[in-house]
């Protein structure tokens, strides 16, 4: 739910597509782990086979072990995120989502950030990983969670809408002029 609020302050009307037509509760990641819990129940507000990737201009693919077991069931997912994938469109991918893209064959040639258990499989699949927290490789962003990153998320969704490279800003420790990170 965080990316969708990142995506609606950017004006984006958000969609929830699922392939199940049953309420879908939504996880509330804090910055303090010990206060992060499920949330709300959503409706979706479409089935995801009767999607069609050309009609939306942004994917965020959910995190979480059982969200991700649901949607590799899914005869509909691959050709769906493929899509995005090929047409160069902005996908974004928590944590166990990483797995749901290699699993369906689409991280080759992307740097990921992911935990380590998840390595070995993006890696299997052409991909490279990273211990980071966001990584923009291409149109695809990733982030092993959701903390303290909305504008980063932001920033980098317009970069790819705009097709325009991503590049960080960040500081260096030894109080040096800012220096670009590219990802």
């Amino acid at each position: 739910m965080q990316a969708q609020d990142a995506l609606i302050s950017l004006g984006v009307d958000c969609r929830l597509i699922s392939p199940e037509n049953s309420l879908i509760r939504g996880w509330n990641e804090n910055k303090a782990p010990s206060s992060s819990c499920w949330g709300a129940d959503y409706a979706p507000d479409r089935a995801l086979d009767k999607s069609i990737a050309g009609d939306y201009d942004v994917l965020v693919i959910p995190g979480g072990i059982r969200s991700i077991t649901k949607l590799k069931l899914s005869e509909s997912v691959k050709p769906f995120i493929s899509a995005f994938m090929q047409t160069g469109k902005p996908v974004i991918a928590y944590n166990q989502a990483i797995d749901l893209l290699s699993f369906a064959g689409l991280v080759e040639g992307y740097s990921l950030a992911a935990k380590s258990d998840l390595c070995d499989s993006v890696k299997g699949h052409g991909g490279r990983c990273a211990a980071s927290e966001f990584i923009v490789s291409k149109n695809l962003i990733t982030l092993s969670r959701f903390r303290d990153v909305d504008d980063r998320l932001q920033r980098a969704v317009l970069c790819i809408l705009n097709g325009e490279r991503y590049i960080e800003k960040e500081v260096s420790s030894d109080n040096m002029p800012y220096a670009s990170k590219v990802a």
